[in-house]
């Protein structure tokens, strides 16, 4: 979780330096990273209940 806690604050860097567009696109991505990233822990954490349940 902290990975993403020092990327939400480079992006309000970001903000201040950059155009809408620009913040648009990174926040796209940016929601996309954290869907994939929670999708990959959900997937591991079901795949050692499955191991265990073995």
């Amino acid at each position: 979780m902290m990975p993403m806690v020092t990327f939400l604050i480079f992006l309000m860097l970001n903000v201040t330096v950059h155009d809408p567009v620009f913040f648009f696109w990174v926040g796209m991505y940016t929601i996309l990273s954290f869907i994939v990233s929670y999708i990959t822990i959900l997937f591991i954490k079901g795949y050692k209940v499955i191991e265990r349940e073995r």
